[in-house]
Order: structure tokens, then sequence, then C-alpha cells
């Protein structure tokens, strides 16, 4: 086995998620997408331990296209971070038919009130944006949550508004290249607004943001000119920030990870 690829493979996790440390994180999905993604640039990513590795990503969906933090964490999953991870190795691998499942299940109408959304993706209660609470959790909510949930929850619930992932275009957008279509006009606009703001930070930012922005422009992958300018942008500043080594001065406890070491661009 090459030996890049192995170095990867050893921060497996029980479940097979590529984990970022020892101390193993939730986001499994989203550094075994990312990992991926790196191993594909360094053409150590084998046929066999890609099918291996979308296999086990695949094991933690609840139905398919709604995916929970592990095989084993039903009901964790109430953020974006690891469907990008898992979107952009889809794209970065050519299996666009797996970004499509995400998008057909974001396209199902979930009611609210009278009201539809699309892209809810609730792992707590499939299919509803629902979870259940208690009147003092309820009372720790955003005052816009309580509001909803006084008119359009039953008792013992409130409104879940972390798991309507469609309040995120720029995720929208992401779900759509994935899966090798065109977003929405205004998707596509959201999105590269999102890169450009992303790629002023003057500080270095948190780390979240600037890996969960790299996997959008990768897999973006100049297929829109908007995007081609706010990648360029963000690219200019990534390395006046870290220099001509990128990325791999961010990533994972002090730059041990094979991320950190094989990052590429």
């Amino acid at each position: 086995m090459n030996p890049i690829l192995a170095e990867f493979l050893s921060y497996r996790d029980k479940h097979g998620l590529i984990q970022p440390g020892p101390l193993g994180s939730l986001n499994g999905i989203l550094y075994t997408g990312e990992s991926m993604v790196v191993m594909k640039d360094n053409d150590v990513l084998t046929p066999q331990v890609e099918d291996e590795l979308f296999k086990v990503i695949k094991s933690c969906e609840l139905y398919p296209g709604l995916m929970t933090r592990t095989p084993t964490f039903a009901g964790g999953q109430q953020a974006h971070d690891d469907y990008v991870g898992f979107l952009a190795a889809c794209y970065q691998c050519k299996r666009y038919d797996l970004a499509e499942i995400v998008l057909q299940y974001g396209q199902r109408t979930t009611k609210f009130g009278f009201i539809p959304f699309k892209f809810v993706f609730n792992t707590v209660i499939p299919g509803t944006m629902l979870h259940p609470t208690t009147e003092a959790q309820n009372a720790k909510r955003p005052w816009y949550e309580r509001l909803f949930t006084r008119y359009f929850a039953e008792p013992g619930f409130r409104i879940n508004f972390s798991a309507w992932l469609g309040r995120l275009p720029q995720f929208v957008a992401h779900v759509y290249w994935a899966s090798n279509k065109k977003p929405p006009l205004l998707h596509r606009i959201a999105q590269a607004i999102v890169i450009w703001n992303n790629s002023k930070l003057k500080d270095g930012g948190h780390p979240d943001t600037w890996m969960l922005t790299w996997l959008m422009v990768r897999t973006m992958d100049n297929r829109c000119w908007m995007g081609r300018w706010a990648a360029k942008k963000f690219y200019a500043n990534m390395h006046r920030i870290f220099g001509p080594e990128g990325l791999k001065k961010l990533f994972y406890i002090g730059g041990k990870h094979p991320i950190n070491k094989y990052w590429v661009k």
C-alpha cells in the first residue's frame, strides 16, 4: 500500500471514518471527505479504498441523503459541515450519483405551518422541523424560535431552525455543484459573496471557515465566473496569510495530520 494512503487510513476510527486526531471528533464524515480530496490530489486514492470510504459514510444515513454523525449516533447531525466534506469528495471522485441523492432529499418539501421549506435535514424527527424540548430549554432559544414554537409546534416540541440548511444558500449551491448540476442564479451569487467575504479574513480566522470555504471552492471548480473571481480572492488572501504552503499551516494537531503534510492546493 502507498505510504501516504496508509498514513491517512491510520487515522480511521472504529467505524472506519477518518478522524483529525487521537481524541476523535463527531465530524468524521467531514474529515473523511476532506482526506479523500487530498488523497485524490496526491493520486494515492485507490478505487478500492474510495469505495470503502464511501460505503462507511453511506452507513451513516438514516434515509438516502439524510446523514447522522456516525452509524451509531442518530440524532446529532444538525449542521452542514459533514455534508460539505462528503459532497466535495463526491465531486472530486466523480460520484455525482451519491451527491444527487443528497440533492433529491433536500428538494423534498417540509411543511412548517402553512409555509413549505426545502433542504431540511432533521435527524431527530425526520421530515419535520420539530425537536423535543422542555419549557426551560425553550426559554433559552432565540426569540424567533420561541415565537414560531408558540404558534406552530405541539407541546413538548420546538421549531428546529438549525436543521433547515436551506437558510445557507452557499450550501445549496454546493449540493448542486457536487451533483454536477448548475445551481440557481441567486444561489450562485450568494455562494460567490460568501467565498469573497471569507477571503477577507485578516487574522487567520477560524480553521473551520477556511476548511469549508476551500471545499466549496474546489467543488465549484471554476464553473461560474462569479465563483472564479471569488475563488481568486480567496486563494490570494490565503497565501498572504499562510504563505506559499497555504492551508498546510492551518489544519489539525500541530501539522502532524496527513492533511497538513500532503495538502496541495
